[in-house]
């Protein structure tokens, strides 16, 4: 089993975190955009969107702050990989 250090395992939660925002969003905008169909009505998109900024965008921040700051004394590059690829995500 290959050994993984706290701060890349830190960076990768955020990673995940934030490709999941993304995937909320995503399905948010195609549930919006399509046509609306008899009985079915999509109530209150603002509060769905805050939604998934409380549950998936600010932790992923935060898992990415936290990473960051444990990986800023030992300069790892494998952390700064992973940061960058966040970035480039979102």
């Amino acid at each position: 089993m290959p050994s993984i250090r706290l701060e890349s395992g830190i960076a990768f939660v955020a990673l995940a975190l934030h490709a999941m925002f993304i995937t909320y969003l995503s399905s948010l905008f195609y549930a919006l955009s399509r046509p609306a169909q008899l009985g079915t009505v999509a109530a209150f998109p603002m509060q769905f969107a805050l939604n998934g900024i409380l549950l998936f965008a600010l932790p992923g921040f935060v898992m990415a702050g936290i990473a960051y700051a444990m990986s800023k004394r030992q300069a790892l590059r494998s952390v700064a990989k992973i940061l960058i690829a966040q970035g480039i995500l979102l």
